[in-house]
């Protein structure tokens, strides 16, 4: 006998379909509409702007610790309680400004009254005590030892580099913590913020732009696409990291040869002030590593 057609979920059962070509019986389908009935209270307990598919996000430990995993629909670890919790992915970009008006840089450079000068750390690394930054915040210490021990530049081929003697070198630095949220970042739903800049750039940038200063933006421009492309794959972290390329001023012998730096930006958010600070540790470290693979010439996938 033919059953009459009915809607159970997402499945229609044709009128004229028998239970026997449809290999359900009477309990098979109570079952599906009990599991549906389930489905459709838990989706009315779901908040307006939560995603429908699944995600994970990491939780504010320190910078060694492993990452705390909380999936949609499970219990949260972190409020003790069944809740679905916000996907919330590290941002990543990278601009270009070598406009009249834009920031530049000058090397070497030095404030007045014998306050803080460029540091050669290339060539002195054991000057690094005398960036006050460095000494204060031990991620930027490791990032800036780790970016001047580069003595090649990563991915052979490229035409940023000249041999054994070019390499990414550090120019100036800084970190703070503060509660400015601007438009963009309020996705990330935090009070506070730790910020850091660094400036670095290649030690062959002036003679590659003297060369061909177009040849050597499009080679910048790539190098900082792969490093965006592996930020963007790390697990999700309420942080940010901006990679800004800008002109450069190099005196060397008494000549002003022109060049590129990059200023690196990178912010992690939390609802206090510790928890932003282990948020941009852990995203200081992801940097490093991200720089570390570049260099070993494996390339995003």
């Amino acid at each position: 006998m033919a059953i009459p057609a009915l809607t159970c979920g997402a499945n229609l059962y044709r009128r004229g379909a028998t239970r026997r070509t449809l290999g359900l019986d009477v309990k098979k389908r109570n079952d599906v509409r009990k599991r549906n009935f389930v489905r459709e209270k838990r989706r009315a307990r779901r908040p307006p702007d939560s995603r429908r598919d699944g995600g994970a996000t990491v939780n504010d430990s320190g910078a060694g610790a492993p990452p705390m995993i909380i999936r949609y629909g499970f219990r949260c670890r972190r409020c003790a309680r069944e809740t679905r919790c916000r996907l919330i992915e590290m941002q990543a970009d990278y601009g270009v400004e070598l406009g009249r008006d834009d920031e530049t840089l000058e090397l070497p450079w030095a404030t007045p009254d014998g306050g803080p000068r460029y540091v050669d750390l290339k060539c002195e690394p054991e000057r690094i005590n005398e960036i006050e930054e460095a000494n204060r915040f031990p991620e930027l210490r490791d990032f800036l030892v780790f970016i001047n021990s580069l003595s090649s530049h990563p991915g052979n081929g490229n035409t940023l580099e000249k041999g054994s003697g070019s390499g990414l070198q550090s120019a100036k630095c800084d970190a703070w913590m503060s509660s400015e949220i601007h438009p963009g970042e309020e996705i990330f739903e935090a009070p506070w913020k730790f910020g850091s800049y660094v400036d670095f750039f290649f030690t062959e940038s002036a003679e590659v732009f003297r060369q061909s200063p177009q040849a050597s933006v499009e080679a910048h421009e790539e190098f900082l696409k792969k490093i965006v492309a592996l930020l963007k794959r790390v697990p999700e972290l309420p942080a940010s990291a901006e990679f800004l390329l800008r002109r450069c001023y190099f005196h060397e012998q008494g000549d002003l040869r022109e060049g590129l730096y990059v200023t690196f930006y990178l912010f992690g958010f939390g609802q206090d002030e510790r928890k932003a600070r282990q948020q941009w540790a852990i995203a200081m470290n992801l940097a490093r590593n991200a720089f570390a693979q570049l260099n070993s010439g494996h390339p995003p996938l």
